[in-house]
């Protein structure tokens, strides 16, 4: 196996990792031993910013692949400091886990899930201190390969303790990892079948419809690649490694048919999504394509930057450069040409799930790209959930981009040149659930865009418009603008419709 030590890793992965660090770096707080969390808002974490133990934890084995002089020092602080914010706690549901910050409270009695603690810090943390184990144990010092190996236990015990769905994708995946590497190491053969079984079922699954449940995530599908690739380069188990490397070609395959070189994005829908941008805010997915492809065709922020000018959004998944040079990337060739160039137009659809139907399409032209998901009302509205995007080519060549916002779970349909959504009201519904609104970024100027009753006028774009509920109303705020439409005076069982037809206009 290639080390992945600084010296010994090809080019483009050294500058990644190099410009990671220097990144991480700047939010390091020597008074507590971890990294301050980063905002949005500002390059650097404020001074009085709580800190992330996650991020901390991957920074460590980025210490010991750089290994700069007071690396290894460094990284074994951060190390001790991470494993005493692991819970050890066998009769509670967060065993295992780690607190996500030193600032956050301890759980309470009867605690909730996701409110009160997050068990997915296990397989994160799990997964960054297997790969320390795997290749820097001569670099820790006396006593922390035992209190790694206690974590690694702990990890296993709650994670087995997790009803755990299979289409999770990325946290079974990593789960799978854990079970065969943490079973061999010690010696308990009932944890690696049981983490060979479980990739046998993720691939299974995967092999029902070709993709995974969790889809077309330009963040999670990411972190699905890092997992994989864990399972292809650090695994000994052949199951893992075999499985592992059919499911990463697939997932390069199917990312593919969504991807706009020209825009350097994924088209929607996106399952799960912090941004709309991927040159804007940090996706797993922009690093790898990054590894295998080099800066220029990355769809990231730039990385190549003062600590203190480094703007982005989504920055704490800075993290996932380390990842991703220590798994590195395996993109089919076939793969890396539509990564490479705009493939030209096309209309997409893909099957998802089969029970329940849910379904993608999106059809994708020079400079426009429509994406959109049914899922037979079966998904749920929140945040990271949009099924009905557009990203075209505004002023100056910078990517536009529109999305539903909706409080009323809906599904939505493209063809070419058309979006069709569909809601329906029912009794007891307040005001703001009944509100849907297309949130959209321009870059410039604000009086460029006109908004009409039966038309929306973009830099780049023009939208025909048409619908069954009361609206628009028009908002705005810098570069962004909401069209809001309210089905305040429909009775329950009321179905809302939009269809937006979408043409691209010359730029002035």
């Amino acid at each position: 196996m290639t080390s992945i030590r600084l010296d010994h890793l090809a080019p483009e992965s050294q500058t990644l990792l190099l410009e990671t660090m220097t990144i991480l770096d700047a939010w390091w707080d020597e008074r507590v031993g971890l990294l301050r969390e980063a905002i949005d808002e500002a390059a650097l974490p404020p001074a009085d910013a709580i800190h992330s133990v996650r991020e901390s934890g991957m920074y460590a084995l980025g210490l010991l692949m750089r290994d700069h002089p007071g690396d290894k020092e460094r990284a074994n602080r951060v190390l001790n400091i991470v494993l005493d914010y692991q819970f050890d706690e066998p009769d509670q549901p967060y065993h295992g886990t780690f607190y996500l910050s030193p600032e956050e409270a301890h759980p309470p009695v009867h605690s909730l899930i996701w409110r009160d603690y997050d068990p997915n810090w296990r397989e994160f943390i799990g997964n960054g201190l297997a790969v320390v184990l795997q290749e820097f144990a001569t670099e820790l010092e006396p006593g922390l390969e035992a209190r790694i190996d206690t974590a690694l236990q702990r990890i296993i015990e709650g994670t087995l303790a997790r009803p755990l769905p299979v289409s999770y994708t990325n946290i079974v995946l990593m789960k799978a990892f854990m079970l065969v590497f943490v079973g061999e190491r010690f010696k308990k053969p009932e944890w690696v079948a049981q983490g060979e079984a479980l990739a046998g079922e993720i691939y299974a699954l995967m092999s029902e419809t070709g993709c995974f449940d969790e889809y077309n995530s330009p963040t999670y599908c990411g972190i699905d690649l890092k997992a994989l690739g864990m399972w292809v380069t650090f695994s000994s188990s052949p199951v893992l490694r075999d499985l592992g490397a059919k499911m990463e070609e697939a997932l390069w395959r199917e990312l593919a048919r969504f991807y706009h070189a020209g825009l350097k994005n994924l088209s929607g829908p996106y399952d799960r999504s912090y941004g709309m941008d991927m040159c804007k805010y940090v996706t797993s997915i922009g690093m790898s394509v990054r590894l295998e492809l080099g800066r220029g065709l990355a769809p990231l922020p730039a990385t190549n930057v003062a600590p203190g000018a480094f703007n982005a959004e989504h920055k704490n998944d800075m993290m996932c450069g380390i990842w991703a040079v220590a798994v590195g990337a395996r993109i089919p060739a076939e793969v890396q040409a539509v990564f490479t160039s705009f493939s030209g137009e096309r209309s997409v659809e893909r099957v998802i799930t089969n029970s329940p139907r849910r379904v993608a399409t999106a059809w994708l032209t020079e400079n426009l790209m429509v994406g959109a998901e049914d899922a037979s009302g079966s998904k749920p509205v929140w945040s990271q959930y949009h099924l009905a995007t557009v990203h075209w080519k505004s002023t100056g060549g910078e990517v536009a981009w529109l999305k539903l916002v909706n409080n009323l779970p809906a599904d939505a349909t493209v063809e070419k040149n058309h979006l069709h959504i569909k809601s329906f009201v029912w009794h007891g519904l307040f005001v703001m659930e009944r509100v849907f609104i297309f949130r959209v970024y321009t870059p410039g100027a604000p009086q460029d865009v006109k908004i009409e009753a039966g038309q929306w006028q973009f830099p780049g774009l023009k939208v025909a418009v048409k619908t069954n509920i009361e609206g628009p109303s028009v908002s705005q705020d810098g570069p962004f603008t909401d069209i809001r439409y309210e089905a305040n005076h429909k009775d329950g069982g009321f179905l809302i419709f939009f269809d937006l037809t979408v043409e691209e206009t010359a730029l002035t």
